[in-house]
């Protein structure tokens, strides 16, 4: 949900650049367990 706000509030162009540049720092296993705690926290 939070993500949906901030895309909305943003743009969906800068939001998927920030996402992506944090992800890409993150590493793949970061993001999925990111993308699971926030899919358990909806």
């Amino acid at each position: 949900m939070t993500l949906n706000l901030g895309k909305n509030a943003i743009g969906s162009e800068a939001t998927l650049t920030t996402l992506n540049l944090g992800w890409n720092n993150i590493g793949d296993q970061g993001v999925k367990c990111l993308s699971h705690v926030i899919h358990n926290n909806q």
